[in-house]
């Protein structure tokens, strides 16, 4: 029954990344914002990563090294769309970006002696995710505190900002032991998967949704 439900879930996660770059290229124009062309890289990175993932999967490659690289470049992105939104709007909080990206180097020279490239460099999987669920949380506080923000439903990153927030706060947890889990418990690891597609689905559809907000204000703006 679990196997059912993994492998449900995976196909329709696949649909919705696909979805998501496919929204993300038709909305996408010389009038969007930067943090939704700095998105649209992040989810451009994600759909080939899911895809060599598979792949090599299918053929029984070891693909660890893939998903370490997939990781040094989706964080940083991510950090890059939270620099340039907080930069913009005169907050300092984008400094907490300028931080995240002069530690990466150190926690993978560190990851690349303690574990190589053919393992999961969990400690940078931790980093990331708790760095960018506290970039969540300091933009609702922003919304929170901005008296100019009249409709924050549909500010700029709202809704991706509440999809990368509870991903990887529900996942955070299975990151920190995720070698653990791939040796000594399988049964628990194919669980994990599976609460790991099932908010992936959530939180590509959020990031849909928010580029469609984006692109029909311009279009409002036009007329």
């Amino acid at each position: 029954m679990e196997m059912r439900i993994y492998e449900i879930l995976r196909v329709t996660s696949y649909i919705v990344i696909s979805l998501a770059i496919l929204i993300a290229l038709f909305t996408t124009n010389r009038r969007t914002s930067k943090e939704f062309k700095i998105l649209l890289f992040f989810l451009i990175a994600t759909g080939l990563n899911t895809l060599v993932i598979r792949i090599t999967s299918n053929h029984q490659i070891r693909n660890h090294f893939i998903q370490n690289i997939y990781n040094y470049i989706r964080f940083p992105l991510l950090a890059w769309a939270y620099f340039h939104f907080f930069k913009t709007r005169r907050s300092n909080w984008y400094k907490l970006s300028i931080a995240f990206w002069l530690i990466t180097p150190l926690i993978l020279l560190y990851s690349l002696v303690d574990y190589g490239w053919n393992t999961l460099h969990t400690p940078y999987m931790v980093a990331g995710s708790v760095f960018v669920i506290i970039c969540a949380l300091l933009y609702f506080f922003f919304l929170f505190n901005a008296d100019n923000v009249l409709q924050p439903f549909r500010f700029p990153l709202f809704w991706s900002s509440v999809g990368l927030f509870f991903y990887f706060l529900s996942i955070l947890p299975s990151f920190g032991m995720f070698n653990l889990l791939m040796a000594d418990d399988l049964v628990l690891a194919k669980r994990v998967f599976i609460l790991s597609n099932a908010m992936a689905i959530v939180m590509y559809s959020l990031i849909s949704f928010d580029f469609l907000i984006q692109w029909k204000q311009q279009k409002s703006l036009t007329f």
